[in-house]
């Protein structure tokens, strides 16, 4: 029966400073290592708890923000309604903006007729939508 020997024992037996290093003793470590070695132990346990912290608390915020964002199909609805919704009293601001600079350059008579023509819409569809707030808060 052929019993397979170990190729490193029998390189070991033939080199001459694995012999000698194998006669070595081995010396134990002090204390002020093993206490080094624990702290960069625990600075390492420390520095991983911390990432993985940061890991968890960045996917948590993924899913917050993924699921917090609107559908693409109510954007496009509240921006459509947006686009037809009637002057606010800033369109009505800028529309005066627009009537006292036609009267103090001495604008024609058409444009300042058709400034005047849109701010009598603004204040009209104004007024309709304030009636109509007023009705829901009635209710």
């Amino acid at each position: 029966m052929n019993i397979p020997v170990d190729q490193s024992e029998v390189l070991a037996q033939r080199d001459p400073l694995r012999i000698h290093l194998a006669g070595l003793p081995i010396p134990e470590a002090s204390t002020a290592l093993w206490s080094r070695i624990e702290r960069t132990r625990q600075r390492r346990r420390l520095r991983r708890q911390w990432a993985a912290t940061g890991a968890v608390a960045a996917v948590a915020m993924i899913a917050v923000l993924k699921l917090s964002m609107p559908d693409p199909a109510q954007v496009t609805q509240a921006t459509a309604a947006m686009a037809t919704a009637p002057a606010s009293e800033p369109d009505l601001r800028a529309i005066d903006h627009q009537l006292q600079s036609a009267y103090d350059h001495a604008a024609d008579p058409e444009q300042i007729q058709a400034l005047w023509l849109a701010r009598e819409h603004a204040t009209s569809t104004t007024a309709t939508r304030s009636i109509e707030d007023d009705r829901i808060i009635r209710l």
